[in-house]
C-alpha cells in the first residue's frame, strides 16, 4: 500500500485526494520527499494511521505559527486541544515584556 501511495505522490495523480495518500505513508514521522503546503500536511496526519498521541507530536512539530487555522481545525477534530496551548506560548515567548500587548 506505501508503494502504491509513493507512486501516486511522485507521479502527481489525485491531487485531489492527496492530503489521504500522503496519510497512508506517515508512519511514526511525513517522510522527507514529501514537500506540500502546511495544509496537506495537516490534513494527512488527520488520515495517518498513527496514534492519536504521534499525531498530537506531528501536528505541533509542523505547526505553521503563520497559519495555523488548519491545525487548529485538524487537532480539534482529533480532540487534541493542546495546540492552543502551544500557539500561546510560542507568541508569550515573541513578547519582549511581559505587560507587552500583541
Amino acid at each position: 500500500m506505501t508503494d502504491w501511495a509513493r507512486d501516486v505522490l511522485m507521479s502527481g495523480k489525485l491531487r485531489d485526494r492527496i492530503s489521504e495518500v500522503i496519510g497512508i505513508l506517515i508512519d511514526e514521522e511525513i517522510p522527507n520527499f514529501v514537500q506540500e503546503d502546511n495544509t496537506i500536511i495537516m490534513w494527512a496526519i488527520y488520515y495517518a494511521k498513527c496514534s492519536k498521541a504521534q499525531k498530537r507530536k506531528l501536528i505541533i512539530r509542523h505547526l505553521d505559527y503563520e497559519n495555523y487555522s488548519p491545525a487548529l481545525e485538524v487537532a480539534s477534530r482529533l480532540g487534541i486541544g493542546e495546540i492552543s496551548k502551544e500557539l500561546l506560548q510560542h507568541y508569550r515567548g515573541l513578547l519582549k515584556r511581559r505587560d507587552d500587548v500583541v
